[in-house]
């Protein structure tokens, strides 16, 4: 894959050295002694602007555009969007350019981000219910048999919004549901934050490669790349200007040439060396599994029916809880992406990280042989909460803050979830009750964490 945004940049950079525009440290120009010492010098040479040369991303026609083209290419889609807002962005872009004022499928596991999407486009959310793994609450996504029932129930909703993989990196049935989709006329988008490295054989099919007409990935939470770099893979040509124009309604102006410089580079990594270093990775945390293979205070949590990222490590132990794990592995160095109450979760490098690292987590499930806390439940409710007010209603609606244990019988007028991983245990316009106190507690959250809640209902 080439590189034309980074070849633009070089060129730039040795033929410019004199800025007078924008950013405020002028190429390098006046550099804060802390983050120089940090930092180094050259970086900041590359922290440029829309300057001559260097492409504009609202209108590509140069650099940028190329640059996109090859990732278009590479993952065989009619269009590629450079994204600086993360996933969120991209979803509440597609959101408001497919969704205006229409009904559209949400699965309840859904990020936060989605449903912020749907205020902004006055849609209305028809949430398919979605399986639970009993033992450890991880949602595992909707069932084919499930999506048919909405179907049915809603012919006129013609959008539905896909987890693929969910943030424990389990992409379930998924492939028939978009199956199902496209036979009823229905238009896919997908987040797939935490899929942007589905492009090898150890790897679960990517939401494109199963048919999904747009795809949001976050490119920065698996691949190398810096944070907020994210791309939007359009598969369907038609869909490419209105999805332009809802971005551009909502991106920043002043876009980072850092990030999408690190972005054409980890597509470049993905393409010429991805598939190699995956596949050498996934044999490396096979050691890791290995060697915690029956040891009595911790293990992978991996189930035959999970389609799941092997990349994604979920660490349970018959008598610590998720809290108490993390721990454990922070004094060994080790920083973990999220624990829960039931476990630990960590994303894995994409070569499967160094021999120290395995021996650091082996380490941690030893000194967790003195440890026993309370194992608390999952945070999560079966069935759906009444809804007294629309989503979009409640969401501008007036407010005041309460604690939540004081706040049984009012009506939530925000997402209230445990982040991560950002999935809404209640939705604005939605009645909080005591079943919401006691999945809220169970998990050993605090009764008294602050839930904003309507004023007048």
């Amino acid at each position: 894959m080439k590189t034309p945004l980074w070849q633009a940049l070089a060129a730039h950079v040795e033929k410019a050295p004199f800025s007078t525009h924008t950013p405020g440290h002028k190429s390098g120009h006046l550099i804060p002694s802390a983050l120089k010492e940090a930092w180094g010098e050259a970086v900041w040479h590359y922290d440029l602007t829309e300057v001559p040369g260097l492409d504009n991303l609202a209108h590509p026609e140069a650099a940028l555009k190329e640059s996109m083209e090859e990732w278009a290419r590479e993952r065989e889609c009619a269009y590629v969007q450079y994204l600086l807002g993360g996933t969120s962005l991209g979803l509440k872009a597609a959101i408001l350019a497919l969704c205006r004022g229409k009904e559209v499928f949400v699965p309840r596991h859904a990020h936060g981000s989605i449903y912020q999407g749907i205020v902004l486009a006055g849609a209305t959310p028809v949430p398919p219910e979605v399986e639970f793994d009993p033992e450890l609450g991880i949602p595992l996504g909707v069932a084919p048999e499930t999506f048919q029932e909405a179907l049915c129930c809603h012919p006129d909703c013609k959008v539905m919004v896909l987890v693929h993989p969910t943030y424990h990196g389990i992409t379930a049935d998924n492939a028939t549901l978009l199956q199902m989709a496209h036979a009823y006329g229905v238009t896919t988008i997908v987040d797939a934050a935490h899929g942007a490295h589905f492009t090898s054989d150890v790897t679960p099919p990517s939401a494109l490669a199963l048919g999904a007409n747009v795809v949001i990935e976050s490119a920065h939470k698996t691949l190398p790349c810096l944070t907020q770099a994210t791309v939007m893979l359009i598969g369907d040509a038609a869909l490419v200007e209105p999805l332009r124009a809802a971005v551009g309604l909502l991106h920043t102006t002043s876009p980072s040439y850092l990030l999408m410089a690190s972005l054409e580079a980890a597509g470049a990594w993905l393409s010429e060396e991805g598939d190699a270093v995956m596949a050498d990775g996934v044999r490396q945390i096979g050691l890791l599994e290995a060697a915690l293979a029956g040891n009595p205070h911790l293990h992978v949590a991996r189930h035959p029916y999970w389609k799941q990222d092997p990349f994604k490590v979920y660490l349970i132990s018959p008598h610590a809880g998720g809290e108490a794990i993390s721990d454990a592995l922070a004094a060994r160095g080790v920083t973990a992406e999220m624990s829960d109450g039931r476990g630990c979760l960590l994303m894995m490098p994409l070569d499967g990280g160094t021999r120290e690292l395995r021996e650091a987590i082996v380490a941690a499930a030893h000194d967790l042989a003195a440890v026993t806390t309370e194992i608390p439940h999952p945070c999560y409710l079966t069935g759906r909460p009444q809804t007294v007010l629309s989503l979009s209603e409640a969401w501008l609606a007036p407010r005041t803050t309460k604690p939540l244990c004081e706040a049984v019988g009012e009506v939530a007028a925000a997402v209230f979830e445990a982040y991560p991983p950002g999935i809404p245990l209640l939705l604005p316009g939605e009645r909080i009750t005591e079943q919401v106190l006691r999945a809220w507690t169970d998990s050993g959250r605090d009764a008294h964490a602050p839930v904003d809640v309507l004023t007048d209902a």
